[in-house]
């Protein structure tokens, strides 16, 4: 089965690991912001929440609806093959 998004993740799965350990040492010390312009206030810096995997998958040039699709025809080609052969 080709997947070609999964197969970049693997690649990558080693330093992806020490970056993310990284982003949760920095999250453990420091906070997130970002710069928001609020019609209010004007421009302001704001806590951002911050999602570790889709920053990981910008960072690295993954495609996370890429990967779960992939996942999910992975799911299903094995369940055809489990189902062929409990037919036999």
């Amino acid at each position: 089965m080709n997947t070609p998004e999964l197969d970049k993740m693997l690649a990558v799965k080693k330093d992806s690991m020490v970056v993310s350990e990284f982003l949760d040492f920095l999250r453990r010390k420091y906070e997130f912001c970002e710069w928001v312009n609020d019609p209010d206030y004007g421009e302001r810096l704001l806590p951002a929440h911050v999602n570790c995997e889709k920053i990981l998958a910008e960072f690295f040039n993954i495609d996370l609806e890429k990967v779960e699709n992939e996942k999910l025809l992975m799911l299903k080609e094995m369940r055809e093959n489990n189902e062929r052969k409990a037919q036999h």
